[in-house]
């Protein structure tokens, strides 16, 4: 099944979605928990995971799971609309969700994590197809910590006819015990049962096993700053930008970028996600231990068939440790790959 890209069923462009494949930047609603979650990270056991989305007047239903046969990473997120039936938008769009993310692998006889948020967004305002739309949430892991946010967001679907764009900014605090986006492009790698060696800064100082990343358990109080923008002109070009500054004793920073253009028959995308920052000045030193990279580029052959090649910058795993402990390790090669999808 690793062959398989991604199978994708949108019967109407506002209804049901089904989407089958490894799962990639995957955000579950304010993303407070699971943000820029991927199951690509370690690239030879990737998983074929679901997402699905039942949009409704009054309630909307998304799940996911890394894996279909849900014994990882899964969750899900339900969001009413109280107000549905009201004529004036900003009492319209007040929308109330509660989300549930677990990984159902065991590690001490408990399932690795287990979250809770709930949120609250609402329209504040509307200018032409241009919305502002405040949010605030709070979540709490199970025999961890808590963490509280504050946000908003502009956006619009249809900017002037030519782009779609979302404007983001987010203010967390959190207490002991809680990392912002824990499960994110790097949880396949560092979570309470796995782990990565250190080999980018290594110096004769450091034990032969050392790990870099932190334990959510060791995590310290903090705050933590977030921007975000994603310009998407229609059919053209991408631009994707996430950086959360984190403000606390550890290098819990992280930065994600998206650049994708396409011309003619051909589309190229690079995918860049990093971690263990200390600060925004610290992405023009090396790309360190803690990142991935992603090349992909489609050439449409004709009709539905598209000609795909990828080369991918991820973690392979090492040996295990006598405690248990998934060691993995910067795969620092690129390995290509080519395929055929096609749409139908």
């Amino acid at each position: 099944l690793r062959l398989v890209e991604f199978v994708r069923l949108t019967p109407s462009p506002r209804g049901f979605y089904l989407r089958a494949g490894p799962t990639n930047r995957f955000r579950l609603g304010t993303g407070h928990v699971a943000n820029f979650f991927s199951s690509e990270t370690v690239w030879d056991d990737r998983t074929v995971g679901l997402e699905a989305m039942w949009p409704g007047p009054m309630f909307d239903v998304r799940v996911f799971s890394d894996d279909v046969r849900m014994n990882r990473v899964m969750g899900g997120r339900l969001s009413i609309r109280p107000l549905f039936w009201a004529k004036e938008e900003k009492a319209r769009s007040l929308e109330i969700g509660a989300a549930y993310v677990t990984d159902r692998r065991e590690f001490g006889g408990e399932p690795l994590i287990t979250a809770y948020t709930f949120d609250l967004r609402f329209t504040a305002a509307s200018v032409g197809e241009v919305i502002i739309q405040p949010f605030a949430t709070v979540s709490a892991y199970r025999d961890a910590g808590a963490g509280f946010g504050l946000g908003g967001e502009m956006l619009s679907d249809n900017f002037i006819d030519v782009a779609r764009f979302r404007l983001r900014f987010a203010l967390y605090v959190s207490d002991d015990g809680f990392i912002p986006g824990y499960v994110g492009s790097l949880y396949r790698v560092n979570n309470p049962s796995a782990r990565i060696i250190k080999s980018e800064d290594f110096s004769g100082t450091d034990p032969i096993d050392a790990l870099v990343g932190l334990d959510l358990q060791d995590a310290e109080r903090g705050t933590s700053f977030e921007t975000e923008l994603r310009v998407l002109f229609f059919d053209q070009f991408e631009f994707w930008y996430s950086f959360r500054r984190h403000f606390g004793g550890a290098p819990l920073s992280e930065y994600h970028l998206r650049l994708f253009f396409q011309t003619g028959r051909l589309s190229a995308q690079v995918s860049q996600d990093r971690g263990g920052l200390k600060s925004f000045f610290t992405l023009f030193n090396d790309v360190g231990d803690q990142t991935t990279l992603q090349f992909r580029t489609d050439y449409h052959v004709a009709r539905g068939f598209w000609l795909f090649v990828r080369a991918i910058y991820s973690y392979e795993r090492a040996e295990q440790q006598a405690d248990g402990v998934d060691r993995f390790v910067v795969q620092r090669r690129f390995e290509p790959y080519t395929g055929l999808r096609f749409r139908f």
